[in-house]
C-alpha cells in the first residue's frame, strides 16, 4: 500500500510539472491581456510605404501592452511610415481628423477603452520654374517638366535648341527687361516658395556682308547677297546668275579683282571673316566655231545660213528646210553626212556645238503615195454630155503614176485615156481610176437621166423667151440645158420658162423623170422645130 502511494505521488507530480509548462509555453506565445486594460493602435491610414510605429514598451512586438484607465501614454512619432506626394503632420483619433488632435511625444490619458491613432497627412506644396525665350519667338522653347518643393535644389537648363538669328544667348533673368543673366545654365539653386519664370538674356552680335562685283561684266544681272552674316557663320558662294559675257566664260570669284585664278567656285562653303567682303568675277576667253547648212540634192539658193560665232558647248536648235522646196520630196533633218551616215539631228532639236566648225547636209525622202482621188462631179448627166474628170494624188506635192480608166458599161458611158467621159445611152455605169502598179484606185458612179432632145426655133417664134409645158414629180434629178451654155435643175409642176439673149436655133436636153409633156399645147408646137430624142 506505501508503495502504490509513492507510485502515484509520483505521477501527480509529474502531472502537473507537464500542466504547468504547458500553460507556461501557451502564455509566451499569446500574452494575457490583464482584465480591466486597454491598448494604443496606430494606423498608417492610407500610408503606401513604411511601417506603422510600433511602441516598445515591454519585450512586446506592438503597443499592445495594457493600459489601465488613467494611465499616461507618450505618443509615438511616424517612425519610417510615407505616402505619395503628403508629408506626415499628426496623430488624430479620426481617420478624417475630427477626432482629438495628438502629436509625436504628446501624452493622452488612457480611457477605458483602446484607443486608435490615424496618422494625419498634408499634401507637399511644389512650385515649377518656367523659362521664356523672351524675344526668342521659335518653337524650341526650353521647359523643366520637374516640380519641386520649397527648398529643394534646383539645376539651371541652358538655352536647349533655341537659336536666336544674330544675338548670343548669356542666361537667364526673372525679368523679362533684364540685360544681365542673373543664372547661368548649370548653376544650382533653392527652390523658392512660389513658381519662378526666367527670360532669356540675349546679346545682338555685329554682322558683315559678301557683295559680288561683275568685273569685266557692265550689266545688271551681277549676283546679289542682300543677307547679313555673323562672324564664322557658313555662307555658299553665289554662281553667276544672269551674268553673259560674249566670248568669255564665267570661271568663278577672287577677292582680288586682277586675279585670272578662281579662289572661289559657285557652291563652295566659306566662313564669313569679321568683316564686309567683296568677290570679284573672273572671265576667260573662248575660242568661237561655225556652223554651216548644204542644200544636198537641193541646188537652189535658198539654203539656210547661219553667221553666228559659238563656242563649244552652246546649244543650237536645228531650222528646218526654209525656202528649200525638192519636188515629191520632204527634208526630214540634217546630217554631218551627205549620204546620211553621220550624225542624224531632226528639225527642231539641238546640237551641242563642238570644238570644231561643222557643216550639215539636208536629207530629203520622198513623200509616199497615200491615195488616189477621183474630184467630185455631178453624179447625173444627160445624154451627149461630155465630163472632163479631175485626180490627184494625196498627199499634195507626192510624185504622182500614170493611171488608167475604165467604164463599167461602154454603152452608157465612155471614157479616155485622158479621163473625158461621154454619156451615151441613159442608165447607170461606174467609172474607175486606178495607179499604174495598182495598188491606188478609186471610182464614181454616173447616172444618165431619160433625156429629151429637142430644137427650139426662135427666127419663126419672134420672141426670146420660152415656157415649156412639162411637170415632173422628182424634185432633186431633173436637168434641162437650154442649149445656150445655161443647165440648171429643175422641180415644176407648170412649166419650164427661159429667156434668151438672141434668136436662133437651140438644141435643148431636158433629163429626168416626166409625169406628162405638153405635146399638144401651142406652147409646145410654137417653140421645137424638131425632137431628136423623147428620153426613155
Amino acid at each position: 500500500m506505501k508503495n502504490f502511494y509513492l507510485t502515484f505521488k509520483t505521477i501527480f507530480t509529474i502531472s502537473l510539472l507537464v500542466l504547468v509548462t504547458l500553460i507556461l509555453a501557451t502564455s509566451c506565445r499569446n500574452p494575457i491581456v490583464k482584465l480591466g486594460s486597454y491598448q494604443v493602435i496606430y494606423d498608417g491610414n492610407g500610408a503606401d510605404g513604411g511601417d506603422v510605429p510600433i511602441d516598445e514598451n515591454g519585450s512586446l512586438p506592438k503597443d499592445t501592452r495594457a493600459y489601465s484607465e488613467g494611465d499616461e501614454v507618450v505618443v509615438l512619432d511616424s517612425s519610417n511610415l510615407t505616402k505619395t506626394g503628403y508629408k506626415f503632420n499628426f496623430w488624430n483619433t479620426k481617420a478624417d481628423g475630427s477626432g482629438i488632435l495628438y502629436t509625436p511625444g504628446e501624452t493622452l490619458i488612457m480611457d477605458k477603452e483602446n484607443i486608435t491613432l490615424y496618422a494625419q497627412w498634408l499634401i507637399i506644396q511644389t512650385y515649377n520654374i518656367i523659362y521664356s525665350g523672351n524675344e526668342y519667338a521659335g518653337l524650341e522653347l526650353v521647359i523643366d517638366y520637374t516640380s519641386y518643393s520649397e527648398g529643394s535644389p534646383v539645376t539651371i537648363l541652358d538655352k536647349g535648341n533655341m537659336i536666336f538669328d544674330g544675338y548670343a544667348f548669356l542666361g537667364w533673368n526673372p525679368d523679362s527687361d533684364g540685360e544681365e543673366a542673373i543664372y547661368t545654365a548649370g548653376e544650382i539653386i533653392n527652390m523658392p516658395g512660389h513658381n519662378l519664370s526666367l527670360y532669356a538674356v540675349w546679346t545682338q552680335l555685329p554682322t558683315f556682308s559678301i557683295t559680288y562685283n561683275g568685273n569685266q561684266y557692265s550689266g545688271l544681272n551681277v549676283p546679289t547677297d542682300g543677307n547679313q552674316y555673323l562672324e564664322g557663320t557658313e555662307v555658299t558662294v553665289l554662281d553667276q546668275g544672269d551674268m553673259i559675257l560674249d566670248g568669255y566664260s564665267f570661271v568663278g570669284w577672287n577677292t582680288d579683282s586682277e586675279r585670272t585664278m578662281a579662289v572661289y567656285t559657285a557652291g563652295q562653303k566659306i566662313d564669313m571673316p569679321a568683316y564686309d567682303e567683296t568677290l570679284y568675277a573672273v572671265w576667260t576667253q573662248l575660242p568661237t566655231y561655225s556652223i554651216n547648212y548644204e542644200g544636198n540634192q537641193y541646188k537652189g539658193s535658198d539654203v539656210p545660213e547661219d553667221n553666228n560665232q559659238y563656242i563649244a558647248g552652246s546649244l543650237i536648235k536645228v531650222p528646218n528646210q526654209g525656202e528649200m522646196i525638192l519636188e515629191g520630196y520632204t527634208c526630214t533633218g540634217w546630217d554631218t553626212e551627205a549620204d546620211g551616215s553621220g550624225t542624224f539631228y531632226l528639225i527642231g532639236s539641238e546640237i551641242s556645238m563642238p570644238d570644231n566648225d561643222i557643216t550639215l547636209y539636208a536629207q530629203w525622202e520622198i513623200i509616199p503615195i497615200l491615195e488616189l482621188q477621183l474630184s467630185e462631179i455631178e453624179n447625173s448627166v444627160l445624154i451627149e454630155d461630155q465630163i472632163q474628170l479631175s485626180w490627184e494624188y494625196l498627199p499634195k506635192g507626192v510624185i504622182g503614176q500614170n493611171v488608167s480608166f475604165s467604164s463599167s458599161d461602154e454603152t452608157i458611158l465612155t471614157i479616155t485615156d485622158n479621163g473625158i467621159v461621154e454619156a451615151l445611152n441613159e442608165g447607170t455605169a461606174v467609172i474607175s481610176i486606178s495607179s499604174s502598179d495598182g495598188i491606188f484606185e478609186d471610182e464614181i458612179e454616173i447616172c444618165v437621166l431619160p433625156t429629151f432632145i429637142g430644137c427650139i426655133d426662135l427666127y419663126n417664134s419672134g420672141a426670146l423667151s420660152v415656157n415649156i409645158p412639162i411637170s415632173s414629180s422628182n424634185s432633186s434629178s431633173n436637168i434641162i440645158d437650154w442649149g445656150d451654155g445655161t443647165r440648171s435643175t429643175w422641180t415644176t409642176s407648170s412649166g419650164l420658162a427661159h429667156s434668151y439673149s438672141e434668136t436662133g436655133w437651140y438644141d435643148v436636153r431636158i433629163g429626168g423623170d416626166f409625169i406628162w409633156f405638153g405635146i399638144n399645147s401651142s406652147k409646145f408646137s410654137r417653140f421645137f422645130s424638131r425632137i431628136e430624142n423623147w428620153g426613155g
